[in-house]
């Protein structure tokens, strides 16, 4: 964009390319989290569908504040631990 070799007709066009670029990254966002939510909210439906679980005493039960540090706290230690482990030959 900022080369001033380039004419008028050479930046439009590099910013078109950039713009279709961006809606392609926006496009593998969006398919990526809605596949994670679709992923996440399968088992809740599946155990509400089955009658194992009611999805709203879930949903209840995954946004107290001491369930979030648990998990997260659990899960980062995890990631960290594995790193450590797989990345030791």
């Amino acid at each position: 964009m900022r080369d001033p070799s380039l004419n008028e007709e050479a930046r439009e066009t590099a910013v078109q390319r950039a713009s279709l670029r961006l809606f392609g990254y926006f496009g593998q966002i969006l398919w990526r989290f809605l596949t994670i939510l679709a992923i996440s909210a399968a088992p809740i439906l599946t155990a509400n569908a089955l009658g194992l679980a009611e999805t709203e005493a879930v949903t209840a039960w995954l946004l107290r504040w001491d369930v979030i540090i648990i998990l997260s706290v659990s899960l980062i230690a995890l990631w960290y631990l594995k790193g450590r482990v797989w990345t030791l030959k």
